[in-house]
């Protein structure tokens, strides 16, 4: 990871396959990372935050998304990637946490 590092993404939207890349635009370890889409000639560009911030319990994960429109017909793709990719995040984001929540959960003594 670092600044000008390009992601190559493979996901399902709707039970289609998607390939993506974004370029990561902004960079500081441990706290933030934007990345933004780059393949040319698309209607819309996305843009993914994540943050990471410390708290009391843990550490507070917090994504967004933002789709820029890039031609005429741009802003209903926008609408529709950004309504797609929300309902996707939500699947995602539930993984993660089961994932992470295995992870902590303590392990029982051997008897």
């Amino acid at each position: 990871m670092g600044l000008g590092v390009r992601n190559h993404i493979r996901m399902k939207m709707l039970g289609i396959p998607v390939k993506l890349t974004s370029e990561t635009i902004e960079w500081e370890p441990g706290r933030r990372m934007v990345f933004r889409s780059i393949k040319p000639g698309r209607p819309a560009i996305g843009v993914a935050t994540h943050l990471f911030e410390q708290c009391p319990d843990g550490t507070l994960y917090t994504w967004s998304m933002e789709f820029l429109p890039t031609c005429t017909g741009g802003r209903v793709i926008a609408g529709l990637s950004a309504a797609l990719l929300g309902r996707n995040a939500i699947v995602q984001q539930e993984r993660v946490r089961r994932v992470i929540d295995a992870a902590v959960r303590p392990v029982p003594p051997l008897s």
